[in-house]
């Protein structure tokens, strides 16, 4: 967990509370999409994997499968920041469930 060792670097008990953890987690996580979804887009549409609302303006319509991209930031951002136990390894089960739900719902569009 990065807060336990940004406290044994520095000491300051403040890298071990709840609060900031969860504020910390939710810059970095917002941080990681901003940066990351552009390019992740731009991929995406390079390989295709669009929806085919319009089938004239292929290049107007929304990429899928840009939920893969908010998973993986949220399973990285809770890795980093949680103190992992069984209530964390669960939820994210679940999420990692729904999302290879929402994957193959993808990518039988494509």
């Amino acid at each position: 967990m990065f807060c336990d060792l940004l406290f044994e670097w520095t000491g300051y008990s403040i890298f071990t509370g709840r609060l900031f953890r969860a504020g910390a987690a939710s810059i970095t996580a917002a941080f990681l999409v901003f940066l990351l979804m552009p390019g992740f887009i731009r991929y995406l549409k390079k390989q295709n994997a669009t929806s085919d609302f319009d089938e004239g303006k292929a290049d107007k319509s929304p990429p899928i499968l840009g939920g893969a991209l908010l998973v993986f930031v949220t399973v990285i951002t809770v890795l980093l920041f949680t103190k992992v136990n069984s209530y964390v390894v669960s939820t994210l089960l679940i999420l990692l469930a729904y999302a290879g739900v929402g994957l193959l719902d993808d990518l039988m569009k494509i």
